[in-house]
């Protein structure tokens, strides 16, 4: 692990509404936690909880821009809408994506969720503009990102420019059936 942890830097990037309950629960504050106290140098790279993943993007640029002077690559885990934001981040933001040596997925959304085409309906008339603390109100599109046809479509647009290492964490239950993200 020590010579891991002078290698490469970590950073995570959390997901959907993460921003907006930070104060009660954050994505991989244990792990953040547990890999700093081995020595590594790590970053948890927030983005706007209810955020479309261009705007989500333009943010991850701005961390990126701030940790640049460590040449150290960086493994990036990535939670849920997470992934999304920070594919698109890659691909409109290639000269600070090349710190970039790996990314591993939690959850990661690379394909969407049937759930984004069923609410996005009542989330943009409803929880969109509802307040929620530590966070912004949303527009809907940050749902729109998450649709099965738009992740599709982003692919076939975008998924050979994607040249970094991807690793998909994914969970069995005790009856041996996979548990994840659709």
């Amino acid at each position: 692990v020590e010579g891991l942890a002078q290698r490469y830097r970590v950073a995570f990037v959390p997901g959907l509404f993460s921003e907006c309950f930070e104060d009660f629960a954050r994505p991989f504050a244990d792990a953040q936690a547990d890999l700093q106290a081995k020595g590594f140098t790590v970053d948890y790279f927030q983005v706007a909880g209810r955020g479309s993943s261009a705007k989500n993007a333009a943010r991850l640029a701005e961390h990126f821009r701030a940790t640049a002077s460590d040449a150290r690559p960086l493994i990036v885990f990535a939670y849920s809408k997470g992934l999304v934001d920070l594919l698109e981040f890659m691909v409109r933001y290639p000269d600070e994506a090349r710190q970039i040596a790996a990314v591993v997925t939690v959850a990661g959304a690379a394909n969407g969720s049937p759930l984004a085409d069923q609410m996005h309906a009542v989330y943009r008339a409803v929880g969109a503009p509802f307040p929620l603390p530590n966070c912004a109100p949303g527009t809907g599109e940050e749902l729109v990102d998450l649709q099965p046809d738009v992740r599709i479509a982003w692919w076939q647009r975008h998924g050979e420019s994607i040249t970094v290492p991807m690793f998909a964490m994914v969970a069995e239950d005790d009856r041996g059936r996979i548990v994840g993200y659709q």
